[in-house]
């Protein structure tokens, strides 16, 4: 369960929140109550010719979070440039 408020100021509005595992230790803290998260991620991207004016480019994006597990984004695009 995540809780969050909003709040204003001179800066703009802001969002407090916090994030809980299912034992109830809040996620974003240290100490005997706590656990810090963690966040990896790594990405491929590539590109290539296939016949002028076109181009192709593929990539993919892993996200590994100790919240929630793992999270895989990939993207496909054709450039076309006269």
């Amino acid at each position: 369960p995540t809780t969050s408020a909003a709040s204003t100021d001179c800066d703009g509005p802001a969002v407090d929140q916090r994030a809980a595992d299912d034992a109830g230790a809040f996620l974003d803290e240290q100490g005997d109550n706590g656990r810090p998260y963690q966040v990896g991620a790594a990405y491929l991207l590539a590109d290539a010719t296939l016949a002028p004016p076109f181009r192709v480019s593929a990539g993919a994006r892993f996200d590994a979070y100790s919240t929630f597990g793992n999270s895989v984004n990939p993207r496909v695009a054709l450039v076309f440039r006269p």
